[in-house]
């Protein structure tokens, strides 16, 4: 039987995700767990209400851009 060599960057991005996850759930979860911790209160407060107003878009914009920010803050 051979054995061919998988090269990481020929991977798709969701097999790296899921392969990053299984092998790294710590470092993942920490990822998750600063990005939440970090929310500030007006930014729940953004959420609260635009979740008892059905404003779905709001949600995802405040948690989307709180995501971004978190991961972009990491790289720096």
């Amino acid at each position: 039987m051979s054995i061919e060599a998988v090269n990481w960057y020929d991977l798709s991005h969701r097999a790296r995700s899921l392969i990053s996850t299984d092998c790294e759930p710590n470092y993942i979860r920490s990822i998750l767990d600063r990005a939440v911790l970090t929310f500030s209160e007006d930014q729940i407060q953004q959420i609260e209400t635009a979740l008892h107003a059905g404003n779905s878009d709001t949600v995802k914009d405040v948690i989307y851009d709180q995501f971004i920010d978190c991961l972009f803050n990491d790289v720096d």
